[in-house]
Formats: C-alpha cells, structure tokens, sequence
C-alpha cells in the first residue's frame, strides 16, 4: 500500500503529538518518540526552496523511491579480517581507541584518531611505551611528535628533546617555558667530569649509606663512559683494558681531592701526566719509564679534546645543566657544525647520556621518598646521524636503552627517515641485527610516506597490507600540477602529515592510517614551522 503524502498542517500535527509523547517518563518509549521526531524533522529539511516536492512519511512507492514501511535496526555481522571474504588482505585499520591525546583524523572516514603511548601501555594495548616514526623528510614526522609531546607536558610528564639538530622543537619548548640548552661553539660548554644531577641527589641521600655507596659507583661509571665515548669517537678506535683501568684510578684521585667545582678534563690529564704508584698499578708497571710509554695514547687523547675542535664544547665547567623541574627541555645541537660528523655525534650521545643521568638522579630521590614520582618522555630525533658516526656506540647504547625502559621509568620515541638507516650501520650483520631489532622493539611504529623501494625493505621487519603499501605509495607522488598552476600559488604534498600507525605483534594485522590535524591556533604561533629559513 503506497505511503500516504504529508500535508504542511499533518507535518505540524504529528510533531506536536511526537513532542508531547517524547516526554514520556518511561525511557524507551521517551527514546523511540524522540528519535520519530528527528525523523520527521529529516523530512522537512529535504524540501526544495519551492515546497512543491511530495515528501513521504516513509519514502517513493516506486523503484529507487526508498520506500521502508518499518523502522527494524539493519543485521550486524562481525568476523575476522581472515575469514570474512573480500576483506583480507586488502584492509586497513578502521578505528581506534578514544585513549591517549587528539592527534588527528582517521584518514578514510574522518573519525578523531587518538594516541598516547604511555595511555596505551597502562591499558595493555602495548607491551613498552616505546615508539619509532619513520619517513621521508618534509612529510610531518616533527609535527607528529610535537602533537604527542604537547599531550605528554599537559598530563604532567617531563618532555626531553635530546638532540635537537635543526632546530625542530626549540620554539615549543620556549611556548611551554621550557628550558633551552644550546650546545655548540660560542654556546653552552658540557664538563665531561661533571654528575650534574646525580651529584646533586649523591649530596641529599648523604644520609642513606646503601643507596649512597650506590649512586657514588653509578656516577663513576658514568663518566668513564663519557670519557670512552668520546675517545673513541676521535680515535675510531676503541680504548684498551689497560687504558680503561687508568682512566678509572684518575677519576678516583680527582673525586678524593677537595674542590669547590667539579674537576675539568684538564685536570684529569694533569693527574695522569703526574703519575704516582696508584696510577702505575692500574696499568701494571712498576717505573716511571714504562709508566710514560703505556698512558702515552691516553695522555695523547685527552690532549687532543683539550686543544682541538672539542675544547671548547667539553673542556670547561657546564654552564647549562638540565632542569627537570621545567616541564619541557630542549638540547639543541644545531650549532654543532654538520660536516664535522664526529663531534656532532660526541655532542649527541653525551647529551643522551645526561638526559638519562638526570632520570636517574631524579629516580633515586623519588624512590627515597624525596621527590615525587614523575615520568619522562625523551625524544631522540635525526637517529641517522648518530648510527652513521658513531655505529658502534650509538648501537650498544639505543639497544640498552630500548630492552630497559620499562625499568627507567620512561616513554623514548626515536625518529629517522628510513630502515636503511639501521640496515646501512658499520660493524658487519651483528651490529645492522642489533640496530633492525630497535624497530621491533618499538611496539608503536608510524610510517609516514616512503616509496616502493624502502616498502620492500622494510619486508621482515614491519609488513603491510596491499592496501597499506598502495596509500604508502599513493602518499609519497605528489602530481605535477597543470598549466593553471601559476607563479605564487601552492600545492600542498597529498601525503603531508599521513601516517600508518602498527602496534599489533602479529605481521598480519592492519594498522590504523590517519592524518594529523594541526589546529589554527598552534599554526598562529609558528611551533610547526620548520622551513622558515627558505620562505620569502
């Protein structure tokens, strides 16, 4: 029987009765009138200016017409992206959990996509709150991570950029009055031989014998690895037993002298250079002779920090100690020459190495009832510089850093433009397996737009879907525009700020694409803009 067509008086008459019923006490009934009334409103919107279109109560009564004479909730069915057909393999993640900050839209249905890797942890939906965002460059990867980074300092964790090099972070940390430390020539000077904030927690739990005798052995085996770091880096060759024992007995001389501030690396060459029965034991001679023959390579090393390109980084008192109080900090290396790759990498691991010193300090006062506990976020951008310099220590140290950061109390996100990156490490399949297997332990991967070529490295270490690697790709070819393009119009790249996110253990399972949204009133303030220097 053809639905009846609605008059403009019927319309008015049947939502009276519709309001009036809507107010029903019984809540289904209240429910069922209110969502018939929204109903009926539908069917006025769909008017034309004119008003002379039928409109029906329940749709045309003829073919295409959508006529629907009841109201029934359509079936639902649900199965496995491996059984359902026509899914598998050709999907890709449809939603996400409203958990962790507002990063953006999903990017084929537009539903707000949220994350948050420590949010994500506490809900078991990962197994470590660590995260790898990899890309090619001028695609978003900085953007993505100042999204997250903006999450982490509102909920009250401490975010710590520890090797700023372009510089991407600098201007949010200044909005978020934070600290900024400039490490280069002319700018800050970092002491090698310095505890900093360790030191300062070593002098508060003076009464705490234990966890004293603790924190003195951590602070010496720190700045030994400070030392060997940066001896190698110059030498590109590693420091003897021998010369690792001699560094050892040098900074227990220096620790036992009475100074108002920390000794410099001056100081420790003048030490050895002096040498005395304590230091002769440390490498096993029992004259002077042979004493000035053995510490000759070390004493040659120090020399060279002190007189060369590193003097006037790492010879001196520091002058810009990290604050944890602030609520976001910001070591900026990009006044460390680029062409000088080694002491770029010097200046980079000894800044990661101070960040997680100062963790680590902050962690043994807090474990002592002295200060509350806190959560740090620590960011380790442009990874590719360090692998490249330094394999060797950049390998050893991020692999510790990523088995134990459960443990240290923190949320490490790491960032670099290609799995060749890690695959590209000097030291043979040993060091290139440990570096591939900091992605695996990265239970959160974001993977910007990369070609076909870099796809198929990836195979083995993270794998896609057809359709995955099709957006990939699709995101990455930007067209060429057409002869209206004119001098002064724009294009935006068609994969700015897109981005897959993997969490799943399992190779198979699809991940969740979306786009970054970055509100107006972060783009007013210049935080995301990092090419200024190439803009009129």
């Amino acid at each position: 029987m053809p639905s009846k067509q609605m008059t403009p008086d019927e319309l008015e008459q049947a939502r009276a009765i519709l309001e009036q019923r809507a107010e029903s006490k019984v809540p289904i009934w209240s429910s069922l009138w209110k969502r018939r009334l929204v109903a009926l409103n539908a069917i006025e919107d769909t008017k034309t200016l004119g008003g002379d279109s039928q409109v029906y109560s329940h749709g045309r009564p003829i073919i295409g017409g959508g006529q629907c004479l009841s109201d029934t909730r359509l079936p639902e069915i649900q199965g496995t992206t491996k059984q359902v057909q026509g899914l598998w393999p050709w999907s890709v993640g449809g939603g996400s959990p409203q958990l962790g900050g507002p990063i953006g839209q999903h990017y084929l249905h537009g539903r707000p996509f949220y994350f948050d890797a420590l949010d994500w942890f506490r809900a078991n939906l990962m197994s470590a709150p660590t995260q790898i965002v990899l890309g090619l460059n001028g695609y978003g990867k900085s953007s993505l991570v100042r999204r997250m980074a903006t999450y982490a300092v509102s909920r009250g964790r401490r975010v710590i950029f520890m090797s700023d090099c372009k510089p991407d972070y600098r201007a949010l940390t200044l909005k978020f009055d934070g600290q900024v430390i400039s490490a280069g020539y002319g700018r800050s000077t970092i002491n090698l031989l310095d505890p900093g904030s360790l030191g300062e927690a070593l002098a508060r739990i003076a009464h705490l014998p234990e966890p004293h005798a603790v924190l003195s052995e951590e602070i010496k085996r720190r700045t030994l690895l400070n030392l060997t770091i940066v001896i190698e880096l110059l030498r590109r060759d590693s420091v003897r037993d021998f010369e690792s024992s001699l560094l050892s007995a040098a900074l227990d001389l220096l620790a036992s002298q009475d100074r108002d501030e920390p000794p410099i690396i001056a100081d420790l060459l003048a030490v050895i250079e002096a040498g005395g029965h304590g230091l002769m034991d440390a490498v096993s001679v029992t004259n002077d002779e042979d004493y000035q023959a053995e510490t000759r390579d070390v004493r040659r090393s120090l020399k060279a920090i002190i007189d060369g390109p590193m003097g006037s980084l790492f010879n001196g008192q520091t002058t810009d100690p990290i604050n944890l109080d602030a609520p976001c900090i910001d070591i900026d290396v990009s006044a460390v020459p680029a062409n000088n790759a080694v002491l770029r990498a010097a200046v980079m691991l000894i800044s990661w190495q101070n960040a997680f010193a100062a963790i680590e300090g902050h962690h043994v006062l807090s474990d002592n009832g002295i200060h509350d506990k806190v959560v740090f976020d620590l960011i380790g951008d442009e990874l590719w510089q360090l692998l490249e310099a330094s394999p060797e220590h950049a390998v050893s140290y991020i692999d510790r850093v990523t088995r134990t950061n459960r443990s240290t109390g923190v949320v490490l996100t790491l960032i670099t433009h290609s799995v060749r990156d890690f695959k590209r490490v000097a030291g043979g399949d040993s060091n290139q397996g440990r570096a591939t297997g900091f992605i695996e332990r990265c239970r959160a991967k974001f993977i910007g737009p990369v070609t076909q070529n870099e796809i198929e490295e990836m195979r083995g270490i993270i794998n896609f879907t057809e359709t995955e690697e099709a957006l990939l790709q699709e995101w990455s070819e930007t067209p060429l525009p057409g002869e209206e393009f004119v001098s002064g119009d724009t294009q935006n790249l068609s994969g700015l700020g897109c981005f897959i996110l993997k969490t799943s253990e399992s190779d198979s399972a699809p991940g969740i694409p979306f786009r970054v949204h970055l509100p107006e009133s972060e783009m007013d303030t210049g935080i995301h803009d990092t090419s200024a220097r190439l803009k009129k």
